[in-house]
């Protein structure tokens, strides 16, 4: 496996079509990139021409030590972190392609080096974090659960025992956050920016309508003026 440092453009032909977050886009890594304070350094592994993994981090510089962040404190990016894209369907093919990636990017970041603070949080659809265990970084968990429901939830809800649907309107209580699609989750970001708003009632579940705001369409023509769209 060869680790390439790659360009915006070379990232973008690079991404796969699912399996990221809307935060590994092109256009989000260039706005990243303009405002946070560090060198934003897009890593790709690849077997021959084929990419198999991909890893954005943001490397700081400070007066004592230095700073490896994927995604980078302060800009409301909840994860960010590595992308695999093993081309086997085999899962010990899956499991020495993400290992070998993981290995290599660290390596090539030098994170052992004395003073170096390394931390990323995965994507949700990132498979396996054990190569960093392995490479003697402390490892957190947390798990966000997906649930392709085609029904109608409170029809569904209906029908589970008494004592289920306590346990799951109990849950609501909790610290979980459940989305429908990928694009439910932007719409929830871009809306905590104030870049969108919602243009019916909050009540409504389905058919929601939303709208650009003033500030998100200031923003939408710094991407297009600095030609991040792309």
């Amino acid at each position: 496996m060869e680790i390439e440092q790659l360009s915006r453009e070379e990232w973008g032909e690079a991404l796969p079509s699912s399996g990221f977050e809307v935060f590994h886009t092109p256009a989000a890594l260039g706005v990243l990139e303009e405002h946070t304070a560090g060198e934003l350094k897009l890593y790709g592994g690849f077997k021959g021409d084929q990419p198999v993994g991909l890893f954005p981090v943001v490397v700081q510089d400070r007066a004592v030590g230095r700073a490896i962040l994927s995604p980078p404190p302060g800009f409301a990016i909840p994860r960010l972190g590595p992308i695999v894209m093993p081309t086997s369907p085999k899962r010990r093919k899956q499991e020495q392609v993400n290992g070998r990636f993981a290995e290599q990017v660290l390596e090539e970041l030098d994170v052992d080096a004395s003073m170096t603070l390394f931390r990323t949080v995965c994507p949700t659809a990132y498979p396996d974090p054990r190569p960093y265990v392995w490479s003697n970084l402390s490892l957190d968990t947390s798990f966000t659960y997906h649930l392709d429901v085609e029904e109608d939830t409170d029809e569904m809800l209906k029908s589970f025992s008494k004592s289920l649907r306590r346990e799951v309107r109990d849950g609501k209580d909790l610290d979980v956050e459940l989305s429908v699609t990928h694009v439910s989750r932007a719409l929830k970001s871009l809306r905590e920016r104030d870049l969108v708003e919602l243009l019916v009632p909050e009540e409504r579940r389905k058919g929601r309508v939303y709208g650009i705001t003033e500030q998100g369409q200031e923003a939408w023509e710094l991407i297009q003026a600095k030609d991040l769209s792309k």
